[in-house]
C-alpha cells in the first residue's frame, strides 16, 4: 500500500480467478509420451501452450486491472505484483498462490497431485485478481478441499501416480523436490530442440530476479487421467 493511500476494509474486496483450460488437441497429443536419452518428454505442443500461457495469463490480468481502473476502482493481481515470489527453503511456495486462490472462489478442490480439480479438470492455468469493485459472490459449492479428487473422497484412483515419471508422488502426496529436479531435466531437452520459438520468463526466487527463463512444464499427472478434462467426482 502507498503512503497516504487509505486502506480498504477487507470485507469490500473481491477475488476474481480465472481457469483457463488447455484444448483438447494439446490434451490428447500429451497423453501419448515419448522418451530422449532416459528423460521422459512432454508432447511438444504441451510445452508451446504452457511456455506462452505465462505471457498470456500476464497480458489477462493487465487487461482486467485497465477495466476497473477506468471504472474508478483499485485492483491488483498478484502475479504482477512487485511482492510476488517463489521461495525455495526446505520446500517450495510463492507469496501468492493462484490454486488457492481459485479453492477460495469456488472453482475448485486439490488433488493428490496437488493440482486443482475444477468443473473443467484440473489440467489448466490459473490467473488472479483483487479488487474493491462491489462484485456479486460465487459460493463455493464444497468447504472441503479435497471433495473433487477421487482419491482423497473416494479412495480410489491414484492414476496421477502411476503417471509420474519422476516417482514425485504417492499416497503421502506431492513431493515438490522429485517434481522440480525432474521439470529442469526435462526442460534441458526441450529447450535444445524448440528453444527458439520459446518465450523467455523473468519471476523472483527468494525475493530476486532470476535471469530470464524459459518455462516449458512437465504436467503427466494431469494428462490421461480421470480429473484431466473434468470433476471426476461428479457422476460419483
Amino acid at each position: 500500500m502507498a503512503e497516504g493511500q487509505e486502506r480498504i476494509p477487507v470485507s469490500k474486496l473481491r477475488v476474481i480467478s480465472i481457469v483457463f483450460p488447455y484444448v483438447d488437441k494439446i490434451r490428447n497429443e500429451s497423453k501419448n509420451i515419448k522418451t530422449l536419452s532416459r528423460v521422459i518428454l512432454p508432447a511438444e505442443i504441451y510445452s508451446v501452450g504452457r511456455n506462452y500461457a505465462n505471457s498470456f495469463k500476464q497480458e489477462t490480468c493487465r487487461q482486467i486491472i485497465d477495466f476497473f481502473n477506468k471504472k474508478g476502482y483499485n485492483i491488483v493481481a498478484g502475479m504482477l505484483s512487485e511482492s510476488f515470489s517463489i521461495m525455495v527453503k526446505e520446500e517450495f511456495y510463492s507469496t501468492w498462490s493462484e490454486r488457492h486462490i481459485a479453492f477460495a472462489t469456488g472453482l475448485g478442490t486439490f488433488s493428490l497431485h496437488e493440482g486443482l480439480i475444477t468443473d473443467v479438470g484440473c489440467n489448466i492455468r490459473l490467473a488472479s485478481a483483487v479488487t474493491d469493485a462491489p462484485l456479486k459472490i460465487t459460493q463455493r459449492k464444497s468447504d472441503e478441499p479435497y471433495a473433487n479428487c477421487l482419491y482423497y473422497s473416494k479412495r480410489i484412483c491414484r492414476e496421477c501416480e502411476e503417471r509420474c515419471p519422476a516417482n514425485a508422488i504417492d499416497e503421502n502426496g506431492h513431493n515438490k523436490i522429485k517434481c522440480y529436479e525432474y521439470g529442469q531435466k526435462i526442460a534441458r531437452k526441450v529447450i535444445a530442440r524448440i528453444g527458439p520459438i520459446l518465450k523467455p520468463h523473468s519471476r523472483c526466487v527468494n525475493r530476486k530476479l532470476r535471469p530470464p527463463s524459459y518455462p516449458v512444464g512437465c504436467a503427466f499427472c494431469q494428462f490421461g487421467v480421470p480429473c484431466m478434462d473434468k470433476n471426476p467426482t461428479v457422476k460419483i
